[in-house]
């Protein structure tokens, strides 16, 4: 147990605990993010540069959102926008023309800040008819060991690799990459200068390091990173710093069985810290453009990953073989029905749309591959505002929502109730494998729109977009109010008494991981402090 004492002179005091400590009830909402920005192939081999587009949501009060590229650099560009309330807009298309390269790219990561409210955040990125998009997390659950989860690596024209980003948000960052296969650099899997294998790389805020696989030299088929881990580490005083990361592929095709296909895109999703997974998933298939409908389901592709190979993972109750985990790190099973896998400790997931004509039911015209990274059952939301797109050369915008039964009548899509919903635009069904809950697939004609879901129960759900080959697709939210999130502090009793013309503070604790300093704020009026001392 360690005993702490300070005295000052103050009104009002706050003791700051580490400024990476997770806090409880917090999802995808928040007031600071950081985007990496993975490139499609086509930035490698044509004369264009990627645009970037940005959909902020904001909840029942308006706010001020700053999007910021190359802060802190002689070149940096902001601008402000407002975000009404309960509304989703657009930015401006952003342009990047930096090419794909492995390495450090100084202060090029994205920077969105809101001034007083949460907000909530995605991408959208597009060149030519590759286009991807993913939701944002916030820095508040931004953590220390991710493992990257990404999409088969099949596709013969340069400039196409598995890849993944990492992000610094803080200066003095230190990260240990250890790949899961050679790397386009050459680096190798434990073939690092760190003692356990690893390859250490420095990053201050706003930095951007990429790793890209390497092309086998039999194939057009590239190296996949799937399964290399990334874990930030203790600096000189040692204090561990959060990072973002996201993880794809510059362009793939994602194919069922021994198939191949020429349907290709880029593959673009923010990971979340292993801390933050999960142990019930349930699953739905995406629907052809022809849907929704008890027809159209598409054949999906989909990986468990897990962190102990030992940990059992069931599908609709029956175990996985072991014999079937890939490199000790991941399943990959098809299914076109509504799952429900459950495991034994935390595992992460990932949904696949494939490639056209790759799988026995799959458009022959419509849609192109995409990953989308699934929300747990632990990690449900009761409400959602989300961005649907018609870029690029998508035809129709999908919804689906796995929540339970009783909470139908409670469902509203748009401000409408389901029961108002046209029957050509609505797909309901009882979910199969997991007792009491229903899904629900809700169809648009493509455009630029904000769009809102609610519900008096919570759900899990994402969506996508579906065109002539093309396609886009993201999680619409979660929650990780039901998850045990480990502070680095254990603080056992707080106390403060006045001793004549000062306070005295005494605090003491059980655990302190990665600490260095505690910070003492005062302030006399309860709303502003300011630091006067750290222990």
């Amino acid at each position: 147990m360690m005993k702490k004492l300070f005295s000052f002179k103050a009104v009002w005091f706050v003791l700051l605990l580490p400024m990476f400590c997770f806090a409880q009830n917090i999802g995808n909402q928040g007031k600071d993010f950081w985007v990496g920005n993975l490139k499609s192939q086509n930035t490698f081999t044509i004369n264009s540069s990627q645009k970037i587009k940005i959909y902020l949501s904001a909840g029942n009060i308006g706010d001020t959102v700053r999007i910021t590229i190359r802060e802190g650099s002689p070149t940096m560009w902001y601008k402000d926008y407002w975000v009404p309330a309960n509304a989703v807009i657009a930015s401006d298309e952003l342009i990047d023309s930096i090419l794909i390269g492995s390495g450090l790219r100084t202060k090029s990561a994205i920077h969105i800040t809101s001034k007083t409210q949460d907000i909530a955040a995605f991408v959208h990125v597009y060149i030519s008819t590759n286009s991807g998009a993913t939701m944002l997390y916030p820095t508040s659950i931004l953590g220390y060991e991710y493992f990257i989860l990404t999409a088969m690596q099949n596709y013969s024209v340069v400039g196409s690799y598995s890849t993944f980003q990492i992000v610094g948000i803080e200066d003095s960052t230190l990260v240990e990459i250890n790949p899961a296969k050679p790397t386009l650099d050459g680096w190798h899997p434990n073939g690092g200068t760190q003692p356990n294998g690893s390859y250490l790389v420095t990053l201050n805020k706003g930095d951007v390091y990429e790793v890209n696989g390497a092309m086998k030299l039999s194939s057009s088929e590239g190296y996949e990173l799937t399964g290399s881990s990334i874990v930030s580490i203790a600096d000189a005083i040692g204090i561990r710093h959060p990072i973002a990361v996201f993880n794809g592929n510059t362009k793939t095709a994602i194919v069922c069985g021994a198939s191949s296909s020429s349907s290709g895109d880029i593959i673009f999703q923010q990971g979340i810290p292993q801390q933050l997974w999960g142990t019930k998933y349930a699953t739905v298939p995406f629907h052809k453009l022809s849907g929704p409908n008890d027809r159209s389901n598409l054949t999906s592709i989909y990986r468990v990953m897990v962190k102990d190979p030992s940990t059992v993972v069931n599908k609709n109750g029956t175990p996985l073989s072991f014999l079937s985990l890939i490199d000790n790190k991941y399943y990959q099973y098809e299914s076109k029905q509504a799952d429900y896998i459950t495991a034994s400790k935390p595992i992460f997931m990932a949904q696949y749309l494939p490639s056209l004509g790759s799988c026995l039911n799959s458009n022959i015209s419509d849609g192109d591959p995409e990953m989308i990274y699934l929300s747990s059952m632990e990690q449900a939301i009761h409400s959602a505002a989300f961005f649907r797109s018609n870029y690029f050369a998508i035809n129709a915008n999908f919804l689906t929502l796995i929540l339970p039964t009783i909470g139908l009548d409670s469902l509203k899509i748009d401000g409408t109730s389901l029961a108002n919903i046209a029957a050509a635009f609505k797909y309901v069904f009882t979910h199969p494998n997991l007792t009491g809950y229903s899904v629900v697939t809700r169809k648009w004609q493509s455009a630029i729109a904000k769009c809102t879901v609610e519900s008096k129960y919570d759900f899990i759900g994402f969506t996508y977009g579906i065109g002539n080959v093309e396609s886009y697709g993201y999680n619409i939210g979660s929650q990780f109010d039901s998850i045990a999130l480990t502070l680095p502090v254990k603080l056992l009793s707080f106390s403060a008494s006045k001793k004549g013309m000062h306070n005295l503070l005494q605090w003491q604790t059980a655990q302190e991981q990665n600490l260095s300093t505690y910070e003492i704020q005062r302030s006399n009026n309860g709303v502003e402090f300011t630091s006067i001392g750290k222990v």
